[in-house]
Formats: structure tokens, sequence, C-alpha cells
């Protein structure tokens, strides 16, 4: 019986735990991909969900994408138009 959560086998929260069993690892951050979670694989490499969604953003960057911020456009107004 573990002394700090009197669980066997201990919580899945207790420090004591042994880490939740891993696939693999992510080929963007390097860290496991645990039994569990949801990921992608893209020509046999396996990325966390987010680090997916990073690779993707850091892509189209380089081809040229640009992060803008949306502002109210403001009508032409001629007043020798009418």
């Amino acid at each position: 019986m573990c002394e700090i959560c009197h669980s066997s086998p201990c919580l899945s929260r207790c420090p004591n735990a042994p880490e939740p069993p891993s696939i693999g690892r992510c080929k963007f951050c390097g860290e496991d991909i645990q039994v569990g979670e949801e990921y992608f694989e893209y020509d046999g490499k396996k990325y966390h969900e987010e680090c997916f969604a990073d690779c993707a953003v850091n892509l189209l960057i380089e081809i040229g994408a640009e992060l803008k911020t949306a502002e109210e456009e403001v009508p032409d107004y001629d007043p020798y138009d009418d």
C-alpha cells in the first residue's frame, strides 16, 4: 500500500503512480504520446494534436502566411461624387 495515496496500485494523481504507457514520441516536441491521447500520424511520424496544428501554422508562415488583425473598413467618401 502506498504511504501517500493509501492505495494499491497508486491512484493516477499520486506522485508515486507509474507513468501511463506510451505509444511513441511526438516528432515535433519529443514528448511521449500516451495511451488515450489523440494524435495525428503523417508519413510514419506521430504528432500530438496541438503539435500537429503548430506544424501546420509554421509551414503556412514559411510560405508567406501572415497573422493580421481585422479592422473595420471606412468607406471612401468623396463629397464631389454626387
